[in-house]
């Protein structure tokens, strides 16, 4: 076997060697070698080829165009990967603002919604897939713009010009990933079909999904017990609603199905194997089934799993996720030779056909994998001018983002070749925003970044070095460097940033500026699998050894060491949650037998009130509690106010169910008797397998 490709940092592919010469060669395609290109991103591009995706109808005519470019003047914060590092500036920045998206005419559109078998609605965005192209296509009438601005010819990346009127797709150069080895358009489609390589859609957008709050949203924020009570509290009233004994099986029923329901899934309902379709539809049916023990057990295993997931931030808000891709008339203008286009969409400002019917004018924003505040991003929700909603016709399920800001900085460097946004609108979420706002230090956030540089690639040895690299253990996973960094909010919630000692309001903006350094190294950290290169975290940021290598300020640091976990994380760590309920029944023992109260109650008095055997016994036990027994940060308000509402929730969902089959209309349907009895003979069958539990 001889290696082929990699994907990422985890998957090698491998290939028995008498086919290697003849797939590496399709891979490969005719690209020029003598045109310098990344090693990690070469294996990217040509893994694209191994993605899943259906083929579609071919377009007769294609344009590659070059990018939009355009330049703004901006304050932002600029940050790399140590504390000294940070700084604000202002200055004109660059962006490209149709990075990995591109045009379909609307007739074309419609092909292809029909290709991919989709209802006859023309779908709002496809990823399509062809030699060395990734990127999202949306439906947009870009012949008629060019017509209405006498524009009929256009320039593609080879400097050949094209009749736009013709075509059926228009690519942008992020699109196309490795054009440069090739001499023309033609080149590369006449490449495409010798090498066997089709047009195919990866995925189309859909009706918007519906989304849960997490705990990176929520550790940022400063949210008192009030703030997380209210935030929560649809999903507690929707627990008190199934345990409630006036509950009828209709509701369990809608909770059991869930969110995010299309024709199909509601049809697979009824002919599926899955436990809580098969569940929902049998209590539509009979509600007397909520009184048998395997029913009541599913239900309860479902809300436990729930609350646990509270725990660990995940709550029922008003959001939903989305294809993002550009303003459409700004790159509409750019293709009609505007130079810096402007576009319809002002900055600060996101289209989104869902909220905009519902008259919702500002939302969140939330892009994972987040960690600081400067992530969080308010958006505005625009009404298009009737002049230009002819261009956003069949743009229902995507959202556009505008071209005149630094938002997709600021949301972890969102590309628009598939990636997808949050949208939250929630009254909590928008009010405790309003504070962030009044920091000088929330502003976009452009990270430091160490890319590797292209080089002339003609075989693949330059490969598999890179390959080695990337399954080294050094690259660390980016979950790592997001819990990493979250154990900065547990130390930095134990200094107060308004406190009269100068040294502490130090070490508070301190730990701060580690979380934006963080922001840079996760960033970094990602971009490895494309670099081989990334930010390693100081060693003295989170071990205490190595402040002893510090050749100064070293006091000064041992306090910000963030080398304990925070709270919450037992509660999606079972081994971890383990430890800590034997941690907290051991303290118990000696704090109930020594001084008559539990730990926690120990805790409590006043400083004052302690003796010192006491004050000493509380410094041991918080040392050894595998989480921070004296965590501060947002997240343990939060997890303590679910704890406390949990108890009012109850647990069993054994109720005297209210018999509602009149409501399902159910009334015109006979049994026979014949079908009567066999039923009657299989629940004879089941109630006399059944194991007594006592047993």
């Amino acid at each position: 076997y001889k290696y082929l490709v990699s994907k990422g940092s985890s998957t090698l592919t491998y290939i028995k060697e008498d086919l290697y010469e003849k797939i590496s060669t399709r891979l490969n395609a005719g690209r020029n070698v003598e045109v310098p290109l990344q090693p990690a991103k070469l294996s990217a591009y040509k893994s694209l080829a191994f993605t899943n995706s259906e083929q579609v109808t071919a377009p007769k005519n294609v344009i590659v165009i070059p990018d939009c470019e355009v330049n703004f003047e901006e304050t932002y914060l600029w940050v790399g990967a140590t504390e000294d590092s940070i700084e604000k500036k202002t200055k004109n920045v660059e962006r490209n603002i149709c990075d990995g998206c591109g045009f379909i005419s609307p007739e074309f559109a419609e092909q292809w919604s029909r290709d991919l078998r989709k209802e006859e609605k023309i779908a709002s965005a496809f990823q399509v897939r062809n030699l060395w192209t990734k990127g999202i296509l949306v439906p947009v009438d870009f012949k008629k713009y060019c017509i209405e601005h006498d524009t009929y010819t256009i320039k593609d990346v080879w400097g050949h010009e094209r009749n736009i009127l013709t075509a059926d797709i228009i690519l942008t150069k992020s699109m196309v990933k490795v054009f440069k080895g090739y001499e023309s358009m033609e080149h590369w489609l006449k490449a495409s079909e010798d090498y066997g390589y089709t047009w195919r859609v990866g995925k189309v957008a859909k009706p918007d999904k519906f989304g849960n709050s997490n705990y990176q949203q929520i550790l940022p924020l400063n949210l008192t017990e009030d703030d997380c009570r209210e935030f929560i509290q649809p999903q507690i009233e929707l627990m008190r609603k199934i345990t409630s004994e006036d509950t009828t099986a209709s509701f369990t029923s809608l909770y059991l199905n869930g969110t995010n329901h299309t024709e199909r899934s509601i049809k697979r309902m009824f002919n599926s194997d899955d436990v809580e379709y098969t569940l929902s539809s049998a209590l539509m049916i009979e509600p007397q089934l909520l009184t048998d023990k395997f029913v009541a057990r599913k239900i309860q295993s479902n809300l436990r799993g729930q609350r646990n997931e509270m725990r660990y931030g995940h709550c029922m808000v008003e959001s939903n996720y989305q294809i993002i891709t550009c303003d459409p008339i700004q790159l509409l203008e750019h293709m009609c030779g505007v130079e810096n286009p402007k576009g319809v969409l002002k900055k600060g400002e996101i289209y989104s056909k869902k909220h905009m019917t519902q008259n919702i004018t500002e939302c969140i924003a939330f892009r994972a994998p987040m960690l600081i505040s400067q992530n969080i991003v308010k958006v505005n929700i625009p009404q298009i001018d009737e002049e230009y909603t002819h261009y956003f016709k069949y743009l229902d399920n995507v959202y556009c983002v505008n071209g005149n800001d630094l938002m997709n900085e600021s949301l972890c460097g969102f590309d628009l070749d598939g990636d997808t946004l949050q949208l939250l609108h929630n009254d909590t979420i928008m009010r405790v925003y309003k504070e962030l706002e009044k920091d000088e230090m929330h502003l976009p956030v452009i990270c430091d970044n160490i890319g590797a540089k292209p080089t002339v690639i003609k075989d693949d040895d330059i490969l598999i070095q890179n390959a080695r690299i990337m399954l080294g253990s050094s690259i660390p996973e980016i979950g790592s460097v997001i819990n990493r960094f979250s154990k900065v909010y547990v130390t930095r919630s134990k200094f107060d940033k308004n406190s009269k000692d100068e040294e502490e309001r130090k070490q508070y903006e301190t730990l701060t500026k580690r979380l934006l350094c963080g922001q840079c190294i996760s960033q970094s950290t990602i971009d490895a699998k494309k670099s081989g290169r990334y930010f390693e975290i100081p060693k003295h940021w989170y071990n205490e050894s190595h402040i002893e290598f510090l050749l100064e300020e070293q006091e000064f640091n041992r306090p910000l060491v963030a080398n304990t976990n925070p709270y919450f994380f037992m509660h999606n760590d079972i081994d971890m949650k383990s430890k800590y309920n034997t941690w907290l029944d051991s303290v118990n023992v000696r704090t109930i037998s020594h001084w008559g109260i539990t730990f926690d109650k120990l805790k409590e008095m006043n400083e004052d009130d302690l003796t010192e055997e006491q004050q000493l016994f509380i410094e041991f036990a918080n040392k050894n509690c595998p989480v921070s027994s004296d965590d501060k940060s947002t997240m343990k308000t939060f997890v303590d106010v679910v704890e406390e509402e949990l108890k009012e929730v109850r647990a069993s969902v054994s109720r005297k169910v209210v018999d509602n089959r009149n409501l399902l209309k159910f009334a015109d349907v006979t049994y026979d008797e014949k079908t009567y009895k066999s039923v009657l003979r299989e629940y004879y069958k089941y109630k006399n397998s059944r194991v007594d539990d006592s047993k």
